[in-house]
């Protein structure tokens, strides 16, 4: 089976209510110092190829896509310049079950976010909740194919 297994609720007081079950958004993924993430059930190597296909599908070109230390694998990819900004660069990691400080069986998905200005000043933005949403219908997808 796979699917997303846990979001936590914003951090603000007061928060949106709990997404129905299984679904992703962006105000429900939790942020801390290491960028926004999501939990998702299923193989590991699965979730790399679903997150792989996600983030070319929202538009990003990808500059480096490897393993890191057989326990984490790490895609950098970036997107061309709007009439507003001067691109958006993303690195998301997929922390891999069962390494050291981790425990169950999800799969871990974290996207970190900077968005360059046109005055070459970066800011941290949030490119997360579309890739987050392509991985959750692409699992869908692929579940849905191997019921069949």
């Amino acid at each position: 089976m796979v699917g997303v297994s846990a979001l936590a609720g914003c951090a603000s007081g007061g928060g949106p209510s709990d997404p129905p079950a299984g679904t992703v958004a962006s105000a429900e993924a939790p942020a801390d110092e290491e960028g926004r993430y999501a939990v998702f059930n299923g193989a590991y190597e699965k979730i790399v190829l679903v997150t792989r296909s996600a983030v070319l599908q929202q538009g990003f070109k990808i500059r480096g896509d490897y393993d890191v230390d057989g326990s984490s694998h790490v895609i950098r990819a970036d997107k061309f310049p709007t009439p507003f900004d001067a691109g958006t660069l993303i690195r998301v990691e997929i922390e891999k079950p069962g390494t050291p400080g981790r425990t169950g069986p999800e799969t871990t998905v974290r996207i970190f976010t900077t968005q360059r200005l046109m005055s070459n000043l970066e800011v941290r933005g949030d490119a997360s909740e579309p890739i987050f949403r392509r991985i959750y219908a692409l699992l869908q997808q692929d579940r849905a194919g191997g019921e069949r």
